[in-house]
């Protein structure tokens, strides 16, 4: 997970890339905010049992 507002294109690729890589989720966030993570969280744990 990673805020999109806090880094550059390059970087977000970069980290794109290496996710594929390693066969990891690839989570951008919309902000740095506390809500973002929350949300994200949130969707990873409905998606993790199944709803």
């Amino acid at each position: 997970m990673f805020p999109v507002d806090c880094i550059s294109h390059a970087a977000m690729s970069l980290v794109k890339r290496l996710c594929q890589q390693s066969d990891k989720p690839f989570v951008p966030l919309r902000g740095a905010g506390l809500a973002p993570f929350c949300a994200a969280l949130k969707k990873g744990a409905i998606t993790a049992r199944g709803v």
